[in-house]
């Protein structure tokens, strides 16, 4: 008899926990790559020149340096800038397109650029998802909390391939979990914003 009070007891608080935390923790909402997303900002995405202080790490190798970005009319453009003011790398986004325009040499390898495209291309290009690929292949998975995204998965063929993790309004992650690359992001200049 008190085994079974001890078993009804333990039940009543499962289900009532269950219900607190489906209450409290919200439900992640499925977007796919080939819907039109509306109003999804990672980052900000305005006229004024926003910078983000860049980590880049793989292996036991890491970069430090600037993303300074700016939208000009319907382009984003902006550079990689290491810590010495030596110009990485400076690209566009127009037209759903993620384009490199200029290289330093010693990372203009055609590997590092696929990679850093592919990954700048998904932190920069949120907002603009519209590929015209089957909705099984590529999708993403926005996770919300009070209507603000806090994590988005890169998913292909249910593998996760990378998450980006926005830690604050000033302070994003991502994870490329396939070419084991790390990035962090933090907004330098946010309250200029």
């Amino acid at each position: 008899m008190q085994q079974s009070r001890i078993v009804c007891l333990k039940l009543i608080s499962v289900l009532v926990a269950g219900f607190l935390l489906k209450t409290v923790i919200p439900d992640a909402g499925l977007i796919t790559f080939a819907q039109k997303v509306d109003n999804v900002y990672i980052l900000p995405h305005n006229e004024k020149l926003t910078k983000l202080h860049t980590e880049i790490s793989f292996n036991k190798n890491f970069i430090t340096g600037i993303i300074a970005y700016k939208l000009r009319n319907d382009t984003l453009m902006g550079a990689f800038i290491n810590e010495f003011g030596i110009k990485g790398f400076e690209f566009k986004c127009i037209d759903n397109k993620f384009e490199f325009i200029n290289f330093i040499k010693p990372l203009n390898k055609w590997y590092i650029k696929k990679v850093l495209k592919d990954d700048l291309a998904f932190v920069f290009m949120l907002n603009n998802m519209s590929c015209k690929v089957p909705e099984n292949q590529k999708m993403c998975d926005f996770i919300y909390d009070n209507n603000r995204v806090v994590r988005v998965d890169k998913i292909r063929r249910n593998k996760t391939l990378k998450t980006l993790n926005v830690v604050s309004d000033s302070v994003m992650n991502l994870e490329n979990h396939k070419n084991k690359v790390n990035y962090k992001f933090c907004i330098i200049n946010y309250y200029e914003l």
